[in-house]
């Protein structure tokens, strides 16, 4: 009862996730001696599902996160892998793209990794997180007040949170719309006017730092005896058909070359007939609960579990 209220309060509400996410999954501690872990942003989150399956496993993911995140979270829980564990690098159809994360997106890194792997590591920062994390309703009453109201409507409407819907949420016209907003967001976000012209000055700067981030990550990996793969996790026929073969060289494949990941490293299933089905995403990019669980023992069969 106790955990349940305390949900009700804070995990699930709108405000305080907004901020923090899933990121109770580390404050509640990590099991030890892991066979596979995965890292990533929401793809990842959505996309890798454990439950039942004959693997001692954990979903690192949360989102957003970026690969910089990726390593920090690596660099501070690797010791809970086991010997010649495995490392799971999930990237988005973006995720070659420099997304600087500032203000209240850094602050869920405070309460989960350790202070050393931090770039421009405040303190200030530090204590705001931590009053967030501790006292939430002291820093923003009004704001938390009103996510308790919708965690409880939400919860007495039967609304599930994301990563336990099991159904797809869209018509196939709505599917449509949100692939393409989906689009639209990442131009947007990463200035981007035309998706099929050579990369802008501005992406190519930006990515170079992404190229050392994900070199680094592997090369921690293989320093320590992991086996890592980089992972390109399914989306729909809707969204797929939106990301042309000459955005998925610029932006996709030449990024995965420029940083060493070999053939046998790269796991690709944006386009695996399999996960063809609609009915198995939430949305036109997040597998859903039974997607999700699908799509894992592919991967884990396909690694060799």
């Amino acid at each position: 009862m106790i955990n349940w209220f305390y949900n009700l309060l804070y995990y699930s509400n709108p405000c305080y996730k907004s901020i923090f996410g899933y990121s109770y999954k580390f404050w509640e501690g990590v099991a030890s001696n892991l066979d596979v872990v995965n890292l990533g942003s929401n793809t990842g989150l959505y996309g890798f599902r454990y439950d039942g399956l004959p693997v001692k496993a954990a979903n690192w993911a949360l989102g957003p996160q970026s690969l910089n995140q990726d390593l920090m979270i690596l660099k501070t829980y690797s010791s809970y892998i086991r010997p010649r564990g495995t490392i799971l690098v999930p990237l988005c159809p973006y995720s070659s793209c420099l997304k600087n994360y500032t203000g209240t997106e850094w602050l869920k890194y405070y309460t989960i990794v350790h202070p050393g792997v931090m770039e421009d590591f405040s303190i200030e920062q530090q204590k705001l997180a931590y009053r967030w994390k501790d006292h939430p309703f002291r820093v923003a009453l009004r704001p938390m007040s009103h996510g308790c109201v919708q965690s409880i409507k939400q919860r007495l409407q039967g609304i599930e949170d994301g990563l336990d819907l099991d159904v797809q949420q869209f018509c196939r016209e709505a599917l449509e719309s949100d692939a393409q907003g989906f689009i639209d967001g990442w131009k947007r976000q990463f200035k981007i006017d035309d998706v099929e012209a050579p990369l802008p000055v501005h992406i190519r700067a930006g990515r170079k730092k992404r190229v050392e981030t994900l070199i680094e990550l592997i090369r921690f990996c293989i320093d320590r005896e992991f086996r890592v793969f980089v992972v390109l996790p399914p989306v729909t026929s809707a969204l797929s058909k939106r990301l042309s073969s000459t955005f998925r060289e610029n932006y996709i494949y030449s990024f995965a070359r420029e940083c060493g990941v070999l053939d046998d490293m790269l796991l690709d299933y944006l386009d695996c007939p399999d996960f063809n089905d609609a009915a198995l995403f939430v949305n036109s990019l997040f597998l859903n609960k039974r997607g999700g669980l699908l799509f894992t023992r592919r991967v884990l069969k396909d690694i060799g579990f």
